[in-house]
């Protein structure tokens, strides 16, 4: 008799999780002299093959005081499957809170992944109104996804 070994099969995608860590105000010149740190909300949505969800959300009443170089922490994260060219994308904005006039915004992102996407922590710089924030995002593979 012959025993025959099934082929290892090539995987056709991954299930990875995404995190969204924290905002860090790079530099904080948008509130001018009244308010030197920007009081930063934000809102943040996910992506997926299977739909858009909103992902994180700090609304303006919630704003919160952040001095340049200091941490605003987000700590969400998801999980999500991709398969052959399928996309993770996240799309936001962080704003400054400005209660004797309107809100500007300080950081605007549109980002996005595919299956093969490397582990690791990565930042992204977005400047506006004089303020630059920084947006920190966590991808970890969890497995390789088979058919």
């Amino acid at each position: 008799l012959r025993q025959c070994e099934a082929l290892p099969k090539d995987p056709v995608g991954a299930r990875y999780k995404i995190r969204l860590d924290k905002l860090r105000v790079i530099s904080d010149g948008c509130d001018g002299l009244i308010a030197p740190s920007p009081e930063v909300y934000y809102d943040f949505d996910l992506h997926t093959p299977s739909g858009t969800s909103n992902f994180a959300a700090l609304s303006s009443g919630s704003a919160v005081t952040v001095a340049e170089g200091g941490d605003l922490s987000i700590g969400v994260e998801r999980f999500v499957s991709l398969r052959g060219s399928e996309t993770m994308r996240v799309t936001g904005r962080a704003w400054d809170y400005d209660s004797a006039s309107l809100d500007e915004v300080i950081g605007s992102w549109d980002l996005s992944w595919g299956w093969g996407t490397s582990n690791g922590q990565r930042y992204f710089t977005r400047s506006g109104n004089g303020c630059s924030i920084r947006l920190y995002v966590t991808i970890t593979k969890m497995e390789d996804l088979y058919d």
